[in-house]
């Protein structure tokens, strides 16, 4: 966490150096001390650094490459080797100027270097060391719980090997740097003590907040993909009692028509059923697209309705963001919690030990996606961490809710019918009978309209209210023609017939005891200004 120039004095505290992370891995597909000399393996390092601070400098190395075995080496192979490792480097540097390294791109890489590993007094040890151990990383670890020492030292004296240097770092648990400093053939300007703390990933510690902190950062990143920093979480803090997964990997695979060799298997024991992650999902629908943004732009100002909330249940897995509630069993109590068709906001509250804003992206990001067909999404909807969720709305025993404000579709207006009057002459009936809509629209200002009628919410009263008194009495004759756009759903078209036919027996009592047939049924739309269907009345009064 800290670099420092002062860290190997024995006395008074170390000096407080820039923060720095720093991440390496280096991955071999055989173990070297296993290669006979000349044999090789393929080896793959990353380094990463980055110092904290505003445009301060990072760097990131990539060697893709191989490792062979050299002659030469101690008199025991098995603990203490030399090996070559040669390849491409992928060099990328940002803010360089605080570094004194080439540019970014791509440079051929080789160095010989001696590995040294085995138990010493009860210790594990690990070192690198160029050819004559003139600079030596170590490392060893012993104990339970676990504590680990480590420098980064050069040779300033006689000695061959590095026996004295590991036995500085496998000695008392204390005192590190005060040994360090005491050895005559090394100066130690990089130096590291760590314990093993079981409890050091728990809320509360700092690694943990700090950690927790960072990844809320990183969730709320417009470029970050939503469920990655769910993901790191749960590496990072895996529910109490969770047992490893194992992953089991092909033996053998092609790269560059060189045949590698991979056999590993890591995790624990047989894995049972994960537990989940229990989160109450409250439902609340608006009859209209318009009251669900008025609803979502309230909550978004911390405004949240007290009632017509409907819940739901679903299960996440632990600390992460999969579903483990199987779509369809979602779906099915989505609709029974009535949510609408659409949704305009989605939002995730949780609790101090699922942060919402680390898992509550990709658990909502889960749900959503699982949801279709009972409902979508919305381009412009809201979906992000709530806040200052309603109080009562995140229950015990769970680890969260999901709020969703969810909308019907308007219901389609009643299909009409309009009833029309007009003179029975002869060009107006052709013009009606060959569905001339340009010649009926002409004649449309001697039309008499009666009014529009909706097919099922009309009866005999109101349609002999609308035609009593505006049809002549006793016409010398008249017959009728309805128009009826066929582009209407069966099911309306057969309504608006049935409401044609009896607004035609109506009229037929009004003009009694003259008959009013229909003589024609037209398949097209009304003219413009009309609804979809339209029963023309024709008449021919009696003069005089």
């Amino acid at each position: 966490r800290r670099a420092g120039a002062s860290t190997t004095r024995a006395t008074g505290p170390a000096a407080a150096g820039q923060g720095v992370a720093l991440w390496v891995a280096i991955t071999l597909d055989a173990d070297p001390f296993t290669l006979a000399e000349g044999a090789e393996t393929a080896a793959d390092l990353t380094l990463d650094l980055a110092v904290a601070g505003l445009d301060a400098p990072k760097l990131t190395v990539r060697l893709r490459g191989f490792l062979e075995r050299m002659p030469g080496g101690s008199r025991n192979p098995a603990r203490e080797i030399v090996v070559e490792i040669a390849g491409l480097v992928d060099l990328s540097v940002t803010n360089r100027s605080d570094l004194k390294v080439p540019d970014s791109g791509q440079y051929p890489g080789n160095v010989r270097v001696v590995l040294h590993r085995g138990p010493v007094e009860s210790a594990s040890t690990f070192a690198v060391a160029n050819e004559d151990a003139t600079l030596a990383a170590a490392v060893a670890w012993t104990g339970s719980p676990t504590v680990v020492q480590g420098a980064v030292s050069v040779r300033s004296g006689e000695g061959t090997g590095l026996g004295d240097l590991f036995e500085a770092l496998v000695g008392a648990r204390t005192g590190l740097l005060a040994r360090l400093a005491a050895l005559e053939s090394w100066t130690t300007p990089i130096a590291l003590v760590a314990q093993e703390d079981p409890t050091d990933g728990t809320p509360g510690r700092q690694h943990h907040d700090g950690a927790e902190a960072a990844l809320t950062l990183l969730a709320a990143s417009p470029k970050a993909d939503p469920r990655d920093a769910g993901e790191r979480y749960r590496q990072l803090f895996p529910p109490d009692g969770t047992a490893l997964t194992s992953e089991v990997r092909p033996s053998t695979d092609w790269v560059l028509f060189r045949r590698r060799t991979r056999k590993d298997c890591e995790g624990g024991p047989p894995v049972g059923p994960p537990e989940g992650a229990p989160v109450t999902v409250w439902i609340r629908t608006e009859d209209s697209e318009d009251e669900a943004e008025k609803v979502a732009t309230a909550i978004q100002e911390g405004q949240w309705p007290d009632d017509g909330w409907h819940r739901a249940d679903v299960v996440f897995e632990p600390a992460g963001s999969e579903l483990l509630t199987p779509a369809d069993t979602w779906r099915s109590r989505y609709r029974d919690a009535l949510g609408g068709p659409h949704i305009a906001l989605a939002a995730y509250a949780g609790t101090p030990t699922a942060p919402a804003a680390i898992v509550g992206p990709g658990r909502l990001d889960a749900l959503l996606a699982a949801t279709p067909p009972a409902a979508d999404r919305d381009p412009d909807a809201s979906v992000g961490v709530a806040v200052d969720p309603p109080p009562g709305r995140i229950l015990p025993a769970t680890v969260g809710s999901v709020f969703l404000i969810t909308y019907r579709d308007p219901e389609p207006p009643a299909p009409q019918l309009a009833l029309v009057g007009g003179e029975d002459t002869e060009a107006l009936f052709t013009a009606l009978e060959g569905a001339d809509v340009g010649a009926v629209s002409r004649a449309s200002n001697t039309f008499t309209r009666f009014g529009e009628f909706a097919a099922g919410d009309t009866d005999r009263d109101t349609l002999q209210r609308a035609l009593g008194g505006k049809l002549p009495s006793n016409p010398l004759s008249a017959r009728a023609v309805l128009w009826l756009d066929t582009s209407l759903p069966k099911a309306d078209q057969v309504a608006l017939a049935a409401l044609a036919e009896q607004a035609r027996s109506v009229a037929e009592t009004v003009i009694a005891p003259i008959a009013l047939p229909l003589v024609a049924t037209v398949t097209a739309a009304p003219p413009s200004g009309m609804p979809r269907a339209a029963l023309f009345l024709l008449t021919v009064a009696q003069v005089g």
